[in-house]
């Protein structure tokens, strides 16, 4: 099974955890979340990710789910890629957090990055453009979007 650590600044982690849990009414297997504030010394975040990686996956495979690209929790969780078998997905959202417990058991693991890849982005909305129907307009700041 692979293991799952949400890696956030502040608490925004254990919130999404805890969530995850009141939906589906049982703590999943083999996920922790990892924070860090403005207090946390980046070698000690380096040592605890790591300890949280070898506790929910073994030997076996894991996803890291950050909430910024660019931001300390994720620039730390890319020195731990190991493409195949640990890979790093930012901008956790609840319904990605939500596909990667459900689907983890069910697809090969490149098939569950693009898979969480693909519900994060999917999953996004601007409920006045759904509704209306101007949904997708694109931020005009942006000439060259990620």
């Amino acid at each position: 099974m692979v293991g799952i650590i949400i890696v956030t600044h502040g608490g925004l982690g254990e919130a999404l955890l805890e969530t995850a849990i009141l939906i589906n009414g049982r703590r999943p297997e083999r996920v922790t979340a990892v924070s860090m504030d403005g207090k946390t010394d980046p070698e000690g975040l380096r040592d605890t990710l790591s300890a949280a990686i070898k506790s929910v996956s073994g030997q076996g495979k894991a996803v890291i789910l950050t909430d910024m690209y660019g931001g300390t929790p994720c620039n730390l969780s890319l020195s731990f890629i190991k493409k195949g078998w640990i890979e790093v997905i930012s901008a956790v959202n609840l319904p990605i957090l939500l596909k990667a417990i459900d689907a983890r058991e069910r697809l090969g693991f490149t098939e569950l990055m693009n898979c969480l890849e693909a519900c994060g982005k999917r999953n996004i909305f601007r409920a006045v453009g759904v509704l209306d129907g101007t949904a997708g307009a694109g931020c005009p700041l942006e000439v060259n979007p990620v």
